[in-house]
């Protein structure tokens, strides 16, 4: 059998790429990582039933994650950014980001979920010194 390499510009390796930088914001420490300020994100809002399309997509999430609710509010700029999701279409998925306090300061307190897009996602990708390629 030939060996075939995935492309760069599949969504196959974006997929792959959110789940390494959920690997590494699950081991975040470090509350002033990749805080919603940081990715120009501050007071961001989601477009009416936005939530819905996320919450149907939670069933990755960590349990400390998924027990948490979601909220529409305006995005904190200290928010700090705790997970991905790929929502949608597989072969075109919109990816969100959880924003919310550390689980360590309020596991209680709600997400807030924000579309990213390929700026913020290479931001991320800079911060975690993960060597990404988005938008392609």
């Amino acid at each position: 059998m030939a060996h075939h390499s995935v492309s760069a510009g599949t969504r196959t390796l974006e997929l792959a790429q959110i789940e390494e930088i959920n690997d590494h914001l699950e081991g975040c420490t470090d509350p002033a990582l990749l805080r919603a300020q940081d990715l120009g994100l501050a007071g961001a809002r989601l477009h009416p039933g936005s939530v819905d399309a996320v919450a149907a997509h939670r069933a990755h999430l960590s349990p400390h994650l998924v027990a948490r609710p979601l909220t529409d509010d305006p995005l904190r700029s200290d928010a700090q950014l705790l997970h991905l999701v790929a929502a949608g279409s597989p072969s075109f998925p919109y990816i969100w980001g959880l924003f919310g306090r550390a689980v360590r300061d309020d596991g209680n307190a709600p997400l807030t979920p924000v579309e990213l897009h390929t700026e913020q996602l290479a931001r991320v990708s800079r911060q975690l010194h993960l060597h990404h390629r988005w938008g392609l």
